[in-house]
């Protein structure tokens, strides 16, 4: 189906999961910069950037979750359609359903993981900087979440239209 072919909220939802990994995309970037101002910095000068390793450690989980939804949503995940094709018709059908469902108690796992995960880390900082862990951990949390919010769309979207006329 084309983007103009769409409904509102499947645009929606295509827009901001390529927002949110492009963030990503963006922090990756920067902290990749730094890594490599980090690297000529000690090479020329012997001197390093302070703090880069408790910034890598805030900053990283939260832009890796980054790509999570837009992966969900564009089904960038590894799907079982191989074996659904082979199969056929409505056997397809249901191995995707369950391809879907799978990865949605996945990040349903992972969100919870994370979350207590971020409980645990309430009161303590960083190293160097002394900057507060449970903040970034909060963050990359509810981007997990969101992306399981996106994945149970997905799935409901995908249900809906293989039970459309037409569809075997």
């Amino acid at each position: 189906m084309t983007a103009s072919g769409r409904r509102p909220l499947e645009r929606w939802l295509d827009h901001l999961t390529r927002g949110l990994a492009a963030l990503g995309t963006g922090l990756l970037l920067a902290y990749a910069g730094a890594v490599v101002a980090d690297a000529l910095l000690r090479w020329l000068i012997g001197m390093s950037l302070l703090g880069l390793s408790d910034i890598g450690a805030l900053l990283l989980p939260v832009s890796l979750a980054s790509f999570l939804p837009a992966l969900f949503w564009q089904r960038g995940n590894i799907g079982v359609s191989l074996v659904g094709r082979a199969l056929g018709g409505r056997s397809a059908i249901g191995l995707e359903f369950f391809g879907d469902a799978a990865a949605l108690l996945f990040l349903l796992l992972v969100c919870a993981g994370y979350a207590a995960y971020a409980l645990d880390l309430d009161g303590r900082h960083s190293v160097v900087l002394e900057w507060p862990l449970a903040p970034g951990a909060w963050a990359a949390t509810a981007v997990l979440a969101f992306a399981a919010v996106v994945q149970g769309a997905a799935l409901l979207l995908r249900r809906r239209r293989s039970r459309a006329p037409g569809t075997d």
